[in-house]
C-alpha cells in the first residue's frame, strides 16, 4: 500500500523517490538493504561487537519490541522501484532508519530528511543515537537538528520549528 509519493527537486534536475508504508514482517527485507555493504556501520558506528547479521537481527528485535508498546509506523525507501532503505518512527520519534551506502547522495539524504520534518513529524521530532554515530548525529546537526541531552552512550537531537 503506498503511503506516500514524494518528488524533491535536486541541484540539476529531479529526483524521485518513493516512501510507502510497509508492514513490519516486510521490514528485515529493507533494513537488510539499507545496510548492505555497510562495513563502517560495524566498525566505527555501532556500539556492539557483532556480525551484520546480528546487528540487522537486533535491530528488528528491539523494532518489534517497541511495537508491543507503541504504535510503530514502518516505510520502505524506493528509488527508481528499487528498495534502498527503510524508516521507522513511534509518535514524535525517529526511532530506525537507513539508506544503502550507494545511494547515500547528499541530495537523498537530504530529500529524505525534508519528507521527516515536513510530512511525517509536522516539523518536530526527536531522534536518539548511540554516541559512536558520529556520521549520522554529524549529519542531523549540519540540517537543523540540535542536540538536547547526552547520557554518554546516547545522544537526543531534536528538531522543533
Amino acid at each position: 500500500m503506498v503511503d506516500v509519493k514524494h518528488t524533491e527537486p535536486v541541484q540539476s534536475g529531479f529526483i524521485a523517490f518513493d516512501i510507502v508504508r510497509i508492514e513490519m514482517s516486510n521490514l528485515p527485507e529493507f533494513v537488510s538493504i539499507a545496510f548492505l555493504e555497510d562495513r563502517a556501520l560495524i566498525e566505527k558506528y555501532h556500539f556492539q561487537d557483532s556480525s551484520m547479521q546480528e546487528l540487522i537481527q537486533n535491530n528488528i528485535k528491539n523494532i518489534e519490541e517497541l511495537a508491543k508498546e507503541k504504535e510503530v509506523k514502518c516505510y520502505g525507501i524506493f528509488l527508481e522501484q528499487t528498495p534502498i532503505g527503510f524508516t521507522v518512527i513511534s509518535g514524535k520519534l525517529l526511532y530506525s532508519f537507513g539508506i544503502n551506502i550507494h545511494c547515500r547522495e547528499k541530495s537523498i539524504k537530504v530529500a529524505w530528511l525534508k519528507w521527516l520534518k515536513g510530512k511525517v513529524f509536522d516539523n518536530n521530532f526527536v531522534v536518539c543515537l548511540y554516541r559512536e554515530n558520529t556520521r549520522a548525529i554529524n549529519f542531523f546537526l549540519r540540517n537543523g537538528l540540535e542536540e538536547f541531552s547526552e547520557d554518554g552512550k546516547v545522544v537526543y537531537l531534536v528538531y522543533s520549528k
